[in-house]
């Protein structure tokens, strides 16, 4: 991971990433259309926790699965925490591991940045891209929090445009060829927007890295990335989660068969599906689960949500994800 965070953040229990990794689990779950996923191998980043690696085991049945660790200072305690002996611990930078990995079976790959995006970021993503089989999925997940004016303005000075201080800013951390040629300038800033920028950055890599790639194939040999997946949340700093689908053409009947878009939370394009957690009560969250799903007359019915109670803005968020609500608890022994 691009820090040791695991040893500020409990990433079982946040919320807003609870329910983007279930989300993400039922995505991968269509996967089965290009073959039986314990087939598969996943690569992750599990640091102490292996929130990801015990969800995608149990769920998908995956035997290989490669934890990456440049953290070399704990070694042996992810060794002592790893749940599962099929998990293979590479303890070296991301671009290292993934470029000497096996890539004889497809991939399921999440790999989830605590930080902001980067050239390393967008290498990982090249090395995936020029190695998975066709029907491998690729996701990767980023702090993306928007930059604050301000801040720019004392570091660039005043004379430049906001859209012009947000490139300069991102190409302290982004090679050039990859930046947006053009952003709006009203508005850029916006949580919303800034993600957009975000995620054309990454398309801008894999479209470059599939152009070389395709190069002199015949047409049902060209390989095609297909977006499945694009999140933004926040549990304390904002993030993002991109994630799509590799595949060569003559493959597209089966990425077709996994009907991604069956799910409300398929993204496609550029445009996000947010993720909000409304903060409830137990007794609240019971409530508004007994009587999901819910229509419009639902929310105004007072007798089953009472306004002083519940906010619609709140019922509205709970409908949502409510399949995929945290139900988080402490047990206590005597």
């Amino acid at each position: 991971m691009s820090s040791n965070s695991g040893n500020i953040i409990n990433y079982s229990v946040r919320p807003a990433k609870n329910v983007e990794r279930k989300m993400i689990r039922d995505l991968f779950l269509r996967l089965r259309s290009f073959g039986e996923l314990t087939n598969f191998q996943y690569i992750g980043f599990g640091a102490k926790y292996f929130v990801d690696f015990v969800m995608f085991h149990k769920h998908l049945h995956i035997k290989k699965m490669i934890s990456i660790e440049k953290d070399r200072g704990n070694v042996e305690r992810y060794e002592f925490n790893k749940p599962f002996g099929c998990i293979d611990i590479k303890n070296e930078q991301s671009n290292d591991a993934l470029s000497k990995i096996n890539y004889d079976k497809k991939v399921i790959c999440w790999l989830d940045y605590d930080g902001v995006l980067t050239n390393n970021v967008l290498t990982d993503v090249v090395i995936l891209l020029e190695n998975a089989k066709s029907g491998s999925t690729i996701s990767v997940s980023y702090n993306s929090h928007p930059y604050q004016p301000l801040k720019l303005k004392e570091k660039y000075g005043d004379d430049l445009s906001q859209s012009e201080l947000i490139l300069k800013e991102l190409g302290c951390s982004i090679r050039k060829e990859m930046l947006p040629t053009k952003i709006l300038e009203q508005g850029t800033l916006k949580r919303h927007n800034f993600s957009k920028i975000l995620r054309s950055i990454i398309f801008n890599q894999i479209d470059k890295t599939l152009l070389n790639k395709n190069a002199g194939l015949k047409n049902d040999e060209k390989w095609i990335f297909s977006q499945i997946m694009f999140f933004d949340y926040k549990d304390g700093a904002y993030m993002s989660t991109i994630g799509g689908v590799l595949y060569q053409k003559c493959d597209e009947e089966l990425f077709n068969n996994c009907s991604f878009d069956s799910f409300d939370f398929y993204k496609s394009e550029d445009e996000s599906y947010s993720i909000e957690v409304p903060n409830l009560t137990i007794k609240e969250i019971n409530r508004l689960r007994e009587n999901m799903p819910l229509t419009e007359f639902d929310i105004d019915n007072q007798a089953i949500f009472p306004k002083t109670i519940f906010s619609e803005a709140d019922i509205l968020k709970f409908s949502k994800i409510y399949k995929y609500f945290p139900s988080f608890s402490e047990v206590e022994s005597a």
